[in-house]
């Protein structure tokens, strides 16, 4: 039986933090993208945006990378909310 710790050894062997950096960027920058092209303006999920890219250009270990992601993901769904 595997514990939780040959999963998480397993999970950071298959992606590397240099490609997670690059699609955190993308998916960032697309974000920014949206909100430059959009009429309404959520200034929260733009500073949430702004602190993902201050925190992955701090630091390339996994907590940064993992924080940054949730920061992204969360201004993602702040923005399609406010769209509705």
């Amino acid at each position: 039986m595997k514990t939780l710790a040959d999963f998480v050894s397993e999970a950071e062997d298959q992606v590397s933090p240099e490609e997670t950096k690059k699609s955190l960027l993308a998916l960032i920058s697309s974000n920014f993208f949206r909100f430059a092209n959009s009429d309404k303006t959520d200034t929260r999920s733009l500073l949430m945006l702004i602190a993902a890219l201050g925190i992955l250009s701090a630091g390339d270990d996994l907590q940064s990378l993992n924080i940054a992601r949730r920061l992204a993901t969360g201004a993602l769904s702040r923005g399609n909310l406010k769209q509705k």
